[in-house]
């Protein structure tokens, strides 16, 4: 099973731009799930943490993000990405680290088989 990172404009105008675009990731990230893949979207994981917790730096998600795109198999990213600076530096982050970079789920699909080492269950 790969494990895709999902990329793309998350922070807006206001609550309900925000909002939107985490319901547009929410619907790439569901269509990752029909085709079999693990995905991590950020979207989804630090949703309106900016207002629950105002205290936190926004390094530290910047800094969690980043260890965690760091242990993908690809980067995903969905329309609207290449207008938002947070993607681009996803997608700077992808390419140094050798991560492949899509724009669409049959690009995930036509990548090899991630290796890793077996865990014991």
């Amino acid at each position: 099973m790969k494990l895709v990172y999902v990329t793309g404009p998350y922070m807006g105008a206001d609550y309900h731009q925000t909002e939107g675009y985490v319901a547009y990731a929410r619907e790439w990230a569901e269509k990752l799930a029909r085709a079999g893949h693990a995905f991590y979207c950020p979207h989804l994981n630090n949703a309106h943490f900016d207002a629950i917790a105002p205290d936190v730096p926004k390094q530290f998600w910047r800094e969690m993000n980043a260890a965690i795109l760091h242990r993908c198999d690809a980067l995903l990213l969905v329309p609207g990405w290449d207008n938002d600076e947070v993607t681009l530096r996803d997608v700077q982050y992808a390419e140094t680290w050798g991560i492949p970079v899509a724009v669409t789920i049959d690009e995930i699909a036509q990548l090899p088989a991630p290796k890793r080492e077996k865990t014991g269950s």
